[in-house]
């Protein structure tokens, strides 16, 4: 998964965190909405450092494995 990749997933698990949000008051999981929202904060945490290695180190290939295409 690459930068993009993961700030796109990102954004699917923080829609899915608002949904589980909004269902908790009707028996909905807010388990599942704190769930949601930390591995939406991981996905953005990947799309973040993958941008700065690319920037910082673009001639790496170690990063460049790492980071995807």
């Amino acid at each position: 998964m690459n930068g993009p990749e993961h700030f796109r997933e990102g954004e699917v698990r923080m829609r899915a965190s608002d949904y589980q949000r909004q269902q908790a008051g009707d028996d909905g999981d807010l388990a599942a909405a704190i769930h949601e929202a930390a591995m939406a904060q991981a996905h953005f945490l990947a799309a973040l450092v993958a941008l700065h290695a690319g920037e910082k180190a673009p001639g790496s290939v170690a990063w460049r494995e790492a980071i995807g295409p």
